[in-house]
């Protein structure tokens, strides 16, 4: 299920490379916005050349007081 979903519309006649577009997209294992994989652990889906891409957003999960106050913990290790 989709939490937002945008929806695309290409030019008439337009052809997308699927080989290119699977060589460049890549799936990184990073806070913030990636590529998601959609199905077998690709970036994207090609059904009749209609493309779905998922794209999601990681957001912190740690309270920024709880980071601090680890982060202060270490700080004293060393002084």
């Amino acid at each position: 299920m989709f939490k937002n979903l945008t929806v695309f519309s290409s030019p008439v006649g337009w052809v997308p490379d699927v080989d290119k577009l699977k060589e460049i997209l890549s799936v990184p294992n990073e806070v913030g916005s990636r590529w998601a994989a959609v199905r077998d652990r690709e970036p994207l889906l090609n059904i009749h050349n209609q493309i779905l891409l998922s794209i999601e957003t990681q957001k912190k999960v740690i309270p920024a007081s709880v980071v601090k106050k680890e982060m202060d913990l270490r700080i004293k290790k060393f002084i």
